[in-house]
């Protein structure tokens, strides 16, 4: 606590559990209220990055955390089974209006253990929220659909996107990330809807010419025309 309250120059705090810890399988609990004390002490943290974590009282967490670091302008939930879709709205609420960072892989799991999907809203609302400023967006999430792209697409600062997961996403609204003039980056796994004629569509358009960096993971109809 002395050095979170001492050090106003931190910009980067990491948190997670090691993988070669003898008790990976169990998730670290951490205090809520502790972490929040230490990000606040901060006053010019820009990056948090939280992995493999869980905490005691994880939806005032989720809840608090932007209010708690109103300087971040880079989020990273990494595994993080505590984040459902309630919580993540939370967060989308309360972050910083210019956040340029924003990645979320994780799967939520109900009490019995079982995955329980997202739903769209707290992309949709993200999006909205940062359209204006958000360079970087990666979604591991599933149970996003076709309403997520729309407003994805509107995100034109974004140099990044990267969709895993991405089941229920269909050929038309893949087709919206033609949109994304500056985009350099684009990864996308699992795209069970998305036909050869959306590939097709996607990679023929002129805004695409730019990409740097594909990656295209698990899907049945990627061939080697689109290439």
């Amino acid at each position: 606590r002395k050095i979170a309250i001492a050090n106003r120059k931190l910009i980067s705090l990491k948190i997670s559990t090691s993988r070669n810890s003898s008790e990976m399988s169990r998730l670290c609990e951490l205090k809520t209220g502790t972490i929040l004390n230490v990000i606040k002490a901060c006053p010019a943290l820009t990056y948090l990055s939280i992995k493999r974590t869980s905490f005691n009282e994880p939806d005032e967490f989720f809840k608090e955390v932007g209010s708690a670091g109103p300087s971040l302008i880079k989020i990273n939930f990494n595994h993080s089974s505590q984040l459902g879709t309630s919580q993540l709205q939370d967060v989308v609420t309360n972050c910083n209006p210019s956040l340029q960072d924003f990645r979320i892989y994780c799967l939520s799991f109900n009490r019995i253990g079982s995955v329980t999907p997202y739903n769209d809203q707290p992309v949709i609302s993200a999006t909205n929220k940062l359209f204006k400023t958000l360079t970087v967006l990666k979604l591991n999430m599933l149970g996003l659909t076709d309403n997520v792209m729309e407003p994805v697409s509107s995100c034109t600062e974004l140099i990044a996107l990267h969709l895993y997961r991405m089941v229920n996403v269909h050929d038309e609204s893949l087709g919206l990330v033609a949109r994304l003039s500056k985009l350099e980056r684009l990864v996308v796994t699992v795209p069970r809807a998305i036909t050869i004629t959306g590939w097709l569509s996607l990679f023929s358009d002129r805004s695409m010419s730019g990409l740097t960096h594909l990656t295209i993971s698990n899907s049945y109809t990627f061939e080697d025309t689109v290439l």
